[in-house]
């Protein structure tokens, strides 16, 4: 027998709270907090009976509920940049929860900026290629950010100025005659700046081209160069080593005419002091003039080209050791006459007088 019977409507039993959680700010800079707010959380009579929980980059802690319904997270200053997960988690004594997972971006801060330099000590016509470097707030490298990047000479001159992207390499090459000593590199993102030395080392070298009876020696090294210079001329018979005392500037030339010191005829020429140089034929006729190689002496022509020839010393000392003695030779006969003129004057003077006085009686005896 039936007592009572009734229908209901139908319903659904789960064990999910009644709690909404939301992500506040998709974007943080680091050391901000992560802030979730949960929605219906007041409808619980005691916090007491909730328990949470928070996965963030797969470190579980649990967390405290408050009654402002916030829950924040706070992040390092030097937290990596890029996204992160979290995962949250919330449950009653009944084992009912509310959960949710969120993915955040974290800013990267340009932090520090650097000069990656592979070595320190460059050379004129090599090229100094650093990598410019800007990171983060967790030394992360930062692409494609602008960076203002200048280098000044040993005299704080600027020689070079450009903007890369930050990652990019400088491309610049030590100019020859750049002067030895200290440069700095200067780059500059927004407030960041880095400023790294380097060395720009001493070159001493010159170059010899032959142009028949002309020697072209040229510096082409960052620093004077005063050494002598052995020039190698070969004909059929001797092997004759022109050597020149020189003194050079970066980048000047000097030209020594070696028809002023061989005979004239056919020659093959080199640099004595580089043996893989190539001997050049020249040809020239003998211009050795007594005279010319007398006088010849280092003499400046258009610019920094020098005609520069030593050896005329070798014959001018001679000539003029005779010179001094003829002037002295010259000098004592001078001193000579003179001290006769002074001896017979008197001499002289007695008998212009007895020569008057005669003079005189012969004319009164008229």
């Amino acid at each position: 027998q039936t007592i009572d019977q009734f229908t209901s409507k139908e319903f659904v039993i789960t064990d999910s709270l009644n709690i909404n959680i939301q992500l506040e700010e998709k974007e943080i800079s680091p050391g901000e907090d992560i802030v979730l707010s949960l929605l219906g959380l007041d409808s619980y009579k005691s916090l007491s009976e909730l328990n949470g929980s928070i996965t963030f980059d797969s470190n579980q802690k649990e967390i405290d509920l408050k009654d402002d319904n916030l829950i924040k997270i706070k992040t390092s200053e030097n937290i990596e940049s890029g996204t992160h997960d979290i995962t949250i988690e919330i449950q009653d004594s009944l084992g009912n929860k509310a959960e949710a997972s969120f993915t955040i971006e974290v800013k990267a801060i340009p932090t520090l900026l650097e000069n990656k330099i592979e070595k320190q000590s460059m050379s004129p016509l090599e090229l100094f290629d650093p990598q410019i470097n800007l990171l983060d707030q967790n030394d992360k490298q930062i692409d494609s950010w602008e960076v203002q990047v200048k280098i000044l000479n040993n005299k704080n001159k600027e020689i070079f100025s450009e903007i890369i992207k930050s990652s990019e390499r400088v491309s610049f090459t030590i100019p020859q005659f750049s002067s030895p000593g200290k440069y700095i590199i200067i780059s500059t993102s927004e407030k960041l700046q880095a400023k790294t030395e380097f060395n720009i080392a001493e070159v001493e070298e010159i170059e010899i081209e032959f142009d028949n009876n002309l020697a072209f020696v040229r510096n082409i090294g960052n620093v004077k160069y005063d050494k002598k210079v052995n020039l190698e001329l070969e004909n059929e018979s001797d092997t004759i080593i022109v050597s020149k005392k020189i003194n050079l500037d970066p980048n000047e030339t000097k030209i020594i005419d070696l028809s002023k010191e061989l005979p004239g005829g056919k020659y093959l020429a080199s640099n004595a002091e580089e043996a893989d140089f190539e001997q050049v034929p020249v040809l020239f006729e003998d211009d050795r003039s007594l005279f010319k190689k007398t006088t010849q002496g280092i003499s400046t022509i258009t610019g920094a080209s020098i005609i520069a020839v030593e050896t005329f010393s070798v014959i001018v000392i001679p000539i003029m050791l005779i010179l001094i003695i003829i002037l002295t030779i010259t000098f004592s006969h001078k001193k000579i006459r003179k001290e006769v003129r002074e001896v017979i004057k008197p001499h002289i003077e007695k008998e212009r007088r007895k020569s008057n006085i005669l003079s005189n009686l012969l004319k009164s005896s008229k």
